[in-house]
């Protein structure tokens, strides 16, 4: 009997209208309790019943969008990492947001072996490398429209500063064919990962934005390698004086104003120290459009020296430890627009190419 009387119940509950106030709705409800003809007891059951259905309904919702993003990121190709739905999505109207590039770059470090046996001397690899990027992707890559870098690089460590930043480099550019300094375009570079590194929002908490009046550019990167990728937030400026040095933790403020804001104990006194580290890096490359011209790209050789003369020569080995063959894509649209899947699945295929030609 008590199913009998929550049927009649649920009957009775479909005629009823919306209330407009609450004596209305005491009214209603007095009326309704009254024709169907139920206890304290069947109420309780009903009202129960309501419940768990409501909490069903919130438990198969749940875990149907959870299956669904399980489904996304398990159904791509590999190296793709295409999450539109659930990645920090940048906002072009946050003037802190809104000139930055969306890049990613597909990175392949050179074993020793690959350096012996392939760019001994180093045009030999390059060209074999060419040769087969032309056959895969249809692009011409002429070597008298490659571009000829050579600088010398020193990093930098801001631990004094209240925070150490991923990267925070210095580039002295050279002459590729007389070795003599170009004057008034060094750049000075600073980067920060995310945290975890495949946390993009992490990445995009550092406001790394140039100072008014320099010639910058800022990228939110995704770092692709072989076992691993990373997000990384960075910044160039551009054209600096040939000699620009930095000292101080204030010398970096002078360039990133807002770089020490999100650290938990900034000391903008501090000292900066210069890493053992310094190289000179040879970089060969060629940019264009790619896939129906919605990607543009660069593709690139840098290959790292002890020192620039070690670097002119064509013939002299390069280090075992940084030198690396990578090519960087932009989002649609130089780097500003979203990212389109099947331009993502391009990219992430010919980077297995390339790895599966140095087998």
């Amino acid at each position: 009997r008590r199913w009998v009387n929550i049927l009649l119940m649920l009957g009775c509950l479909s005629e009823l209208r919306i209330p407009r106030s609450f004596s209305e709705f005491r009214r209603t409800f007095t009326q309704w309790y009254k024709r169907a003809h139920c206890g304290v007891h069947d109420l309780l059951v009903l009202v129960l019943g309501i419940c768990i259905l409501l909490f069903a309904s919130i438990v198969c919702s749940f875990m149907l969008g959870y299956f669904m993003a399980i489904d996304q990121a398990t159904a791509q190709p590999k190296y793709v990492y295409y999450y539109p739905h659930w990645e920090y999505q940048l906002d072009r109207n946050d003037p802190k947001e809104a000139d930055i590039m969306e890049t990613r770059e597909y990175q392949y470090a050179f074993s020793r072996e690959d350096i012996e046996q392939h760019y001994h001397p180093r045009m030999n690899g390059i060209q074999e490398l060419t040769e087969f990027l032309r056959n895969r992707t249809g692009e011409k890559l002429k070597e008298t429209k490659a571009d000829l870098e050579l600088y010398f690089e020193t990093h930098y460590k801001t631990d004094g500063c209240g925070h150490s930043f991923s990267e925070l480099r210095r580039r002295v550019k050279y002459d590729p064919e007389t070795g003599r300094t170009i004057p008034d375009e060094t750049t000075i570079d600073i980067n920060q990962d995310g945290s975890p590194g495949r946390n993009k929002a992490s990445a995009m908490a550092w406001d790394l934005r140039a100072a008014e009046g320099y010639d910058s550019e800022g990228k939110l990167e995704q770092d692709i390698h072989v076992r691993r990728h990373k997000f990384n937030r960075k910044t160039k400026v551009k054209s600096l004086p040939t000699k620009f040095d930095m000292e101080t933790c204030a010398d970096v403020l002078e360039l990133f104003p807002y770089a020490l804001d999100n650290a938990r104990k900034p000391i903008p006194e501090g000292n900066l120290t210069k890493s053992s580290l310094d190289y000179a890096v040879w970089e060969y490359s060629f940019s264009g459009k790619m896939y129906y011209d919605i990607l543009k790209y660069k593709f690139g050789w840098t290959l790292y020296y002890s020192d620039i003369k070690h670097a002119m020569s064509d013939k002299t080995l390069a280090s075992y430890d940084f030198s690396e063959f990578s090519f960087r894509i932009y989002s649609p649209g130089k780097g500003y627009g979203p990212w389109q899947y099947e331009g993502l699945v391009y990219a992430a295929e010919l980077y297995e190419d390339i790895l599966s030609f140095y087998g």
